[in-house]
């Protein structure tokens, strides 16, 4: 990993601890937080600008789960406002994907993107349970 993405990874976790969130990295290049109890992601990926930088939450869903309406509604989700939408062995997830130069362009979307992910999310499982 080269120095320019060690350097935007740390001031994603730092961004998120100014904001209040309490930052964890899961491998070298994906930081957690939570947020009102949900786990989100943030994914940085290429050495040097421009970065590829995906934030993401996913569900894991039990034995019994109806998977034709799953793919349904993954379907009819995936695109809504520059979501993606995933569903792989009983593991659904929403991702906001963004080319980032600098950290100011993560902070200006962070919350734009935090309320597109919750409004997939929760639309998923509106649809789900109808």
């Amino acid at each position: 990993m080269e120095m320019e993405q060690k350097k935007l990874i740390n001031d994603v976790a730092t961004f998120l601890k100014e904001e209040g969130f309490c930052p964890s990295m899961l491998t070298e290049n994906i930081i957690d937080f939570k947020k009102e109890g949900e786990v989100y992601s943030v994914k940085i990926e290429r050495d040097t600008a421009p970065f590829f930088a995906t934030v993401f939450r996913l569900t894991k869903f039990g034995e019994g789960i109806n998977t034709q309406k799953v793919t349904r509604i993954v379907d009819e989700l995936d695109g809504i406002w520059c979501i993606k939408a995933s569903w792989k062995d009983r593991i659904f997830a929403v991702k906001f994907e963004m080319i980032l130069m600098e950290i100011d362009t993560f902070k200006d979307a962070f919350y734009t993107t935090l309320k597109m992910l919750d409004y997939a999310m929760n639309s998923f499982f509106d649809k789900y349970n109808d």
